[in-house]
């Protein structure tokens, strides 16, 4: 299972925009799944290490997306990287709920080196 808190594809770096920034570390031909927030049952919305290196931009590479995710099914909980979400080991994962997940999606090609980004606007992401 992925421990890292970033997907491949992604690392955070100095932003010409503002303070950190997430960028890509190759070319984006298919966007790998980037959760910006996880909804928790007890805490609401949680940021995760995605969404809190997201950047403004008035013409962003990526829009914010809602989505449920199956817990009970161990190649969700790999692919959105949403182990932590669990209370224990693998055999909560046979009985776990849906939970709500936002992610991004690329609206422009994304290169290698690129800043990723959103419009603050965007809802999905800055509505919470």
């Amino acid at each position: 299972m992925n421990k890292k808190a970033l997907p491949d594809g992604f690392t955070i770096d100095k932003s010409m925009r503002h303070g950190l920034g997430l960028f890509a570390t190759k070319d984006l031909v298919i966007m790998p799944t980037a959760v910006t927030h996880v909804h928790h049952p007890i805490l609401g919305w949680v940021r995760t290490a995605v969404g809190a290196f997201i950047n403004h931009s008035e013409s962003p590479n990526c829009v914010s997306k809602e989505d449920e995710v199956r817990i009970k099914s161990t190649v969700a909980v790999e692919s959105f990287n949403l182990s932590w979400v669990l209370l224990g080991t693998g055999s909560n994962v046979a009985y776990g709920p849906v939970i709500q997940v936002r992610y991004l999606l690329a609206c422009k090609a994304i290169l290698e080196g690129d800043e990723i980004t959103l419009l603050y606007g965007d809802k999905k992401y800055h509505g919470l």
